[in-house]
Formats: C-alpha cells, sequence, structure tokens
C-alpha cells in the first residue's frame, strides 16, 4: 500500500488482517526501521516463534536454524555451529520463505518497507521470490519499491476500503465486519 505518512496505508494494512483472521487464518507483522539490522525480519520471526509450542521449534527451524539465528539471535533452537553474519541475503529470503510456509495460510505484513535497514532490504526481494502460495506479503511504503505491487488507495471511505482490501484479500473471499455492511446495515 503506497500512500504518504497519515493517508490510512497502515489502516488498510491492519484491516485486512482483520478479515484475514475472521477467516482463521494467521498474521504476523513487524515494523521496519533503519538502525535495528533485520530487526524486522527478527520481530516477524520472533512473533512465529512465539505462536509455536516450544517443543514445536527445532520443527519449525528445520535445517534453516542456523541462517535464521543469523537474522534473528534469539532463535529459541540450539544449534552446532552459527551461519556467517551478515547472512546471505538469498539464503536468508528462502529460509524465511520455508519457516513462513510452515505456518502456512499466513499473511506477513511490513510496514514501512522504505525505512528498512540494509539488510532487510537486501533480503526482501528474495523472500519475495521464494514465498509459497500460501503466504502472503502486505507492506506499507510512502512510495514504491521494486517488486512489489502497488495498491494506492484513494482517501478514505468505506467503499474505498473496500475495493483496497479486495487487492489484498485471496482471490474469491467475501469482507467480513463493518466494511462488509452497507451504512443502513451497521
Amino acid at each position: 500500500v503506497v500512500v504518504p505518512t497519515g493517508s490510512g496505508r497502515s489502516r488498510c494494512v491492519e484491516e485486512a488482517r482483520w478479515q484475514w483472521y475472521r477467516k482463521g487464518y494467521r498474521s504476523i507483522a513487524a515494523q521496519c526501521v533503519p538502525d535495528r539490522p533485520f530487526g524486522a525480519l527478527g520481530d516477524l520471526l520472533a512473533e512465529l516463534f512465539r505462536m509455536t509450542v516450544t517443543h514445536g521449534h527445532r520443527e519449525l527451524a528445520g535445517s534453516d536454524a542456523a541462517v535464521l539465528q543469523a537474522i534473528w539471535p534469539a532463535l529459541p533452537v540450539e544449534i552446532s555451529s552459527g551461519d556467517a553474519w551478515p547472512p546471505n541475503p538469498r539464503a536468508a529470503g528462502e529460509a524465511l520463505a520455508r519457516v513462513f510456509d510452515r505456518h502456512a495460510p499466513i499473511a506477513i505484513a511490513l510496514f514501512d518497507v522504505d525505512d528498512a535497514d540494509v539488510g532487510t532490504a537486501a533480503v526482501l526481494p528474495h523472500l519475495r521470490a521464494a514465498l509459497p502460495k500460501g503466504v502472503r506479503l502486505w507492506a506499507t511504503s510512502r512510495r514504491p519499491m521494486p517488486g512489489f505491487r502497488q495498491i494506492r488507495p484513494p482517501p478514505w471511505s468505506a467503499e474505498g476500503a473496500k475495493a483496497v482490501l479486495a487487492d489484498l484479500l485471496p482471490e474469491g473471499a467475501e469482507l467480513q465486519g463493518a466494511l462488509g455492511r452497507t451504512p443502513l446495515e451497521s
């Protein structure tokens, strides 16, 4: 979702997350910041592992544990030897895609990707390329970002929100809740 700050871009993604949740699917989100190496990616992993029972951590990390630990040093899985830091962007993107796929269907929301640190920005193209069908990646930005499909919402209104959400949600998904009703039904 590409619009200037204060134009409702985060609200669009949060509404999409709510609609996704109402369908019974999970979503996780993180804020990109320029001064935390792999900060948003580490936050996504922290949230994902927090949603997983402790004895499932090893299975969730799988053979990607060393790469994941290079992204997020607090990874709650013991590994025999760590991956080099910084991690290879392609290996990191592919590892993240596999971990997210183990929780599919799931939506990943990244806020302010135009503010992402250098490491996160390097990993994102590889993550996008490796994402399986059951994983959706939503992002907000003040300006267009290469490789991301652009959605520019109109000024906020219920009808405008429905049009934007239709682009974010899976094909054929019906909107539920306040945005799925007309004003007279609310």
